[in-house]
């Protein structure tokens, strides 16, 4: 099994955005299902005090050399760059790259991505 590589990104919505930033997450995942090496995504929210709802949208792929691919992709930098109104400030992408053993927990997720997404 090659170990798997995520991308984080850590959005601070700006206040008023938050409908349109749910349309904004859903064109992206729908443009990362087709990128080559796609193994699934989470999506997890917070609400922070004084700054409202910082988002964390995780993409994972099945190896470094793909997930790189989707960073520089097109669709992606279009994708950041069209829409920069929705964010209180520009997003931050975080690289992780996994071992070679996924957690259980890990390996749920994955499953279920992949299945949602087929």
């Amino acid at each position: 099994m090659a170990a798997a590589s995520e991308v984080v990104l850590r959005c601070q919505v700006a206040h008023g955005s938050e409908s349109d930033f749910d349309c904004w997450v859903s064109a992206l995942a729908s443009r990362a299902i087709n990128a080559p090496g796609f193994v699934g995504a989470v999506i997890d929210s917070d609400t922070v005090e004084d700054r409202g709802h910082e988002w964390a949208l995780t993409y994972r792929f099945s190896t470094r050399e793909e997930r790189e691919a989707w960073l520089s992709s097109k669709a992606y930098r279009a994708a950041l760059a069209d829409s920069p109104e929705l964010f209180a400030i520009p997003p931050v992408e975080e690289r992780v790259d996994r071992g070679e053993h996924p957690t259980a927990t890990e390996a749920v997720v994955s499953q279920w991505f992949q299945y949602a997404g087929s």
